[in-house]
């Protein structure tokens, strides 16, 4: 059996928090009887629960992948493990205008 290191250690509890966060809020979105409605305005009443859990997997595919690379790039010290998690957050943001663009 290999040993991880800690920095993958920390890294795998938090992917996977991240991971059953979006779990989560695609069930929400997709069960909960409100969320995921237009209200108002000429689409009143529209299911955009599709788009909606399109978008958040994109960016939660962006925060994993950006920060796992980062992660896996550094040395190790806790500092850029954290700055790791920055860069993942800034990948995830900077997807938007393109999500916005394209879908």
């Amino acid at each position: 059996m290999t040993e991880t290191k800690p920095k993958s250690r920390v890294h795998t509890y938090v992917v996977r928090a991240a991971l059953l966060l979006a779990a989560a809020l695609s069930a929400l979105i997709w069960f909960h009887p409100t969320v995921g409605y237009a209200k108002g305005g000429a689409i009143d009443g529209a299911d955009l629960r599709g788009g909606l859990l399109l978008i958040l997997w994109l960016v939660t595919g962006a925060f994993v992948l950006c920060a796992s690379l980062t992660v896996r790039l550094t040395k190790g010290r806790p500092v850029q493990v954290v700055l790791a998690y920055i860069a993942g957050i800034a990948a995830a943001i900077a997807i938007l205008p393109l999500i916005d663009k394209f879908i």
